[in-house]
């Protein structure tokens, strides 16, 4: 069959170029819609925030009449990365009217700040919106629809990823993802702070029939990169520099291990977890290299233990699966391993272990924030702060050998970590992070107020990754550094 017409849509593009190979755009002036000079290319600009804006909404409505006009000799052809569900966002009809869009943003707000993940936040806006939950395929039918699909979900949901706008699913009634929004909603105690119209909405909703999509659309999704991706890449980087059998490695004889590549949860408490993990691998391999067979039995079984004790913590912070979680006994080989090559290794070498997960933890926003102080904080500093106050506490009646490097960097792989966009993540180290009854109290106050950049930047501790946009989105990269330096062991 001969294409009559070939429509390219990119949610999101980014000012450097498009992943179709468009030129990139040669205008300023963010938040105003503007065309490609002698192109028929439109542009349309969100804002820094990551939150849908009357820009978006025009160009969402461009989108959708688009897609409206399209027929069965047409080919859509989607770009979908992370953003789209902010970018892509077109208020559902009601009442012969639009669902207001600060009605949509004030819903989404009190729905992450309630602790909610992706899943949980994108099945509530998909119910609220037009073109999310395959709506973009159905507006394009009876049109061929092919998307590339760059994932920020874990385990790579299309449904999920920017919502799903070309994701149908047949089984599931209009009706049944309404009632899941509201399950949501009251899950979280939010459904009476809703605004009264989104409410009407979806209890109109909840009393319509369960009839199904009649609609077949003819679409092709293929999910071309993802968290994994972005992980082995690191872990790559990691080999080159420092691997064990590498001969030019220069003294550096660092072994990287990627956990899980669905890592979630509350980042208080994994950042908690992981401070634990890479304290108890370095006394581990300390052991290790001080060769005392009764000692290094009694550790190795400690350490056995609490490793395990870890792993199966951070176990639950995965998915229901958990099935990319390194083993224990993985960790313990790859200490040996570490300790034998710095055994033979000269003065001043140093090694250790590189974990690397991936994913994308949660941060619980107290309800009650005093509104005249400024809270700056995102879920990688977040995460970051706890992990340094947990190894300040770690180190409270215990000698902190200087042989020991541990550090930890949280970034957000889109270079934005929190909607304040102060950073695009952080970089703490167990030694001067927190190092002070002082700062370790301040350190545990601004945790509870979800101000982390603002304790780092008051403190000038930690290394703050600048806020600048990468122009892509796999969720958030956590690399922990167990090392040691053999200079100190002789």
């Amino acid at each position: 069959m001969w294409l009559s017409r070939i429509y390219a849509l990119e949610i999101p593009t980014d000012a450097h170029g498009s992943k179709f190979g468009l030129p990139p755009a040669q205008l300023m002036g963010i938040g105003e819609s503007s065309f490609l000079r002698n192109s028929r290319v439109k542009l349309f600009f969100g804002d820094r925030s990551n939150l849908p804006n009357q820009e978006v909404v025009k160009g969402s409505e461009l989108a959708y009449q688009t897609a409206l006009s399209l027929t069965v000799d047409d080919l859509l052809l989607v770009a979908l990365t992370g953003g789209g569900s902010a970018l892509l966002t077109l208020p559902k009809q009601f009442h012969n009217d639009r669902l207001t869009l600060d009605d949509l943003v004030h819903t989404t707000k009190l729905v992450s700040s309630a602790g909610a993940d992706i899943q949980q936040l994108n099945a509530v806006r998909s119910c609220l919106d037009e073109l999310k939950a395959g709506g973009l395929a159905l507006a394009a039918y009876p049109a061929q629809v092919v998307t590339l699909i760059v994932s920020d979900v874990i385990g790579d949901p299309i449904q999920y990823i920017a919502s799903g706008p070309t994701f149908i699913e047949a089984s599931t009634t209009q009706s049944q993802r309404v009632q899941r929004c509201v399950e949501i909603l009251r899950h979280y105690d939010v459904w009476d702070k809703v605004p009264e119209k989104i409410r009407e909405y979806l209890e109109s909703e909840l009393s319509e029939s369960n009839s199904r999509e009649t609609r077949h659309p003819r679409v092709t999704n293929l999910v071309i990169g993802n968290n994994m991706v972005a992980l082995n890449s690191a872990a790559k980087s990691v080999e080159t520099e420092t691997l064990i059998s590498n001969s030019e490695s220069q003294g550096r004889y660092v072994l990287p291990i990627i956990l899980t590549n669905e890592f979630c949860g509350d980042a208080t408490e994994n950042g908690r977890l992981l401070a634990e993990l890479l304290w108890y691998t370095a006394r581990y391999i300390l052991k290790l290299l001080e060769n005392d067979s009764h000692s290094l039995a009694v550790e190795a079984g400690r350490s056995d233990e609490k490793l395990q004790e870890l792993l199966a913590q951070l176990a639950k912070t995965a998915t229901a699966s958990g099935n990319n979680l390194a083993q224990t006994s993985l960790i313990l080989n790859a200490c040996l391993q570490v300790a034998s090559a710095l055994a033979k290794a000269p003065k001043n070498a140093y090694g250790g272990i590189v974990f690397l997960l991936g994913g994308e933890a949660t941060v619980v926003v107290p309800h009650k924030i005093n509104s005249n102080t400024s809270v700056e904080g995102g879920r990688c500093s977040h995460l970051a702060l706890s992990a340094a106050i947990r190894w300040f506490e770690l180190m409270q009646g215990c000698e902190s050998p200087t042989s020991v490097d541990i550090g930890l960097l949280a970034g957000a792989s889109d270079g934005l970590d929190g909607p304040a966009a102060r950073g695009g993540g952080m970089w703490v180290s167990a030694s001067d992070t927190v190092c002070t009854e002082n700062t370790y109290r301040e350190a545990k106050e601004e945790l509870r107020r979800c101000n982390s950049y603002g304790f780092f930047r008051k403190n000038h501790t930690g290394t703050t990754l600048p806020a600048r946009l990468t122009n892509t989105n796999v969720m958030d990269l956590l690399i922990g550094a167990s090392l040691v330096q053999k200079c100190h062991l002789l």
